[in-house]
């Protein structure tokens, strides 16, 4: 809980952020903007000279794989049973509920189960499940890029996430290491990595 900081090289770039922060107010949320000396009082190990900043201090991170994870086992914990390596073939909505038809580990026939209800929460699979039931899902794969690494110098990590907005590019601390994440692809369902990225 360490806030998300935005930084801004020109004055044309931080204008603009300060007419989305205004926009950001009316729903309730609060971004500070800071100067140049407030920035690197936030943030210490950045290097360089910005126009403008803005710092959202109740925005947070973290490691969503081990978020997930504590997440899953607070689900068993009340009930909950996961099915893994289920491979949804089919969904059909019908007077005593959905049916889910799965074939599950590989096996040679798909098996069907019954529930009261459904929730579609499958990434940019909804679209298609969704479709199975009669509804439509605006949802598009958008592909993002990232590398995360250990921390070698303690003193030239940020503490804080901060999104430098000229170049896109996101810094995130999650605790003995950083992850830099940035730009979005538009390529449909596709999974290649080109090297040029």
């Amino acid at each position: 809980k360490r806030g998300i900081l935005h930084v801004y090289e020109s004055k044309s770039e931080f204008e603009h952020a300060n007419r989305v922060s205004q926009l950001y107010k009316q729903g309730g949320l609060d971004r500070r903007a800071l100067s140049d000396s407030e920035i690197h009082d936030i943030e210490p190990a950045l290097a360089g000279k910005f126009y403008g900043g803005f710092f959202t201090e109740s925005d947070f991170t973290g490691d969503i794989h081990r978020y997930t994870r504590g997440l899953a086992d607070a689900c068993r914990r009340k009930g909950v049973t996961f099915v893994y390596e289920a491979d949804v073939t089919k969904l059909q909505h019908g007077p005593e509920g959905v049916t889910v038809s799965s074939v599950v580990g590989g096996a040679p026939q798909a098996t069907d189960r019954r529930y009261d209800a459904v929730v579609i929460c499958a990434g940019v699979e909804s679209r298609r499940f969704a479709s199975m039931l009669g509804d439509r899902v605006n949802i598009y794969p958008v592909k993002g890029y990232s590398i995360t690494a250990k921390i070698v110098n303690e003193d030239r990590a940020p503490v804080s996430t901060v999104m430098d907005e000229s170049y896109k590019v996101a810094i995130t601390r999650l605790g003995d290491r950083i992850r830099v994440g940035g730009m979005a692809e538009l390529s449909g369902y596709n999974n290649t990595l080109p090297a040029v990225r």
